[in-house]
């Protein structure tokens, strides 16, 4: 039984185009995740699932799996993240006729990552064996209005997935064809905010490259 490690790389981004392979310091974004999942795995349980043959060949580069080219169903908008992975783990079982156990998903929008918050959602996970994945807190104002003619503003704290981390066990992903159960672990990122960062807007990049340059 094995653990793999799978980062979904699309082509066509919407908000922010090609923003996996957006330059981000001395490396493409997609590289900061690939870099992470080599401190955690071996290279033969890491796998990049894309349709771009530019990441595809990236992948080649950093000696991690990248063995095909994503299906178009995989690659359209309305594509899921478990579908993906579930296509890959058949054919990385299929392929190397090893069983594998975990999965770990690392979404490459998301570069700052510490090993601290990994092996905390490991050891948790290891626990239960129930889907685990990274949070954080948000806050979203909202009117409120309280009498005939006075309004106020009022906060409600959530907490959301940020995108840094999943896992989860190949069995119920196959079952269930979701990253989340009605009973998860959450791991939350409370001191360090820029983990929690999820790249999706050229207002996200810019983030991105003043957190790199403060900590050069």
């Amino acid at each position: 039984m094995y653990n793999l490690c799978i980062i979904p790389a699309r082509a066509n981004s919407k908000r922010l185009k090609n923003k996996n392979i957006i330059p981000l310091g001395s490396k493409f974004l997609i590289e900061w995740t690939i870099d992470f999942a080599k401190k955690i795995s071996n290279k033969n349980f890491i796998l990049l699932s894309t349709d771009s043959k530019r990441m595809l060949a990236i992948a080649k580069k950093n000696n991690i799996l990248c063995p095909f080219l994503r299906p178009k169903y995989l690659s359209a908008d309305h594509a899921k993240s478990a579908d993906v992975c579930i296509h890959a783990i058949k054919w990385y079982e299929k392929k190397f006729k090893k069983k594998i156990k975990t999965i770990i998903l690392l979404q490459p929008t998301s570069p700052f990552r510490l090993l601290s918050i990994y092996k905390k959602a490991l050891k948790l996970y290891h626990q239960n064996f129930l889907p685990t994945f990274t949070v954080t807190q948000k806050k979203t104002k909202f009117l409120d209005k309280f009498s005939k003619d006075k309004v106020r503003f009022l906060y409600r704290t959530t907490l959301e997935a940020n995108g840094n981390l999943y896992m989860i066990s190949a069995k119920d992903l196959k079952k269930n064809k979701s990253f989340f159960s009605s009973v998860n672990n959450i791991v939350e990122i409370k001191e360090n905010k820029k983990e929690c960062l999820d790249i999706d807007t050229i207002y996200d990049y810019l983030k991105a490259k003043k957190i790199l340059k403060k900590n050069l």
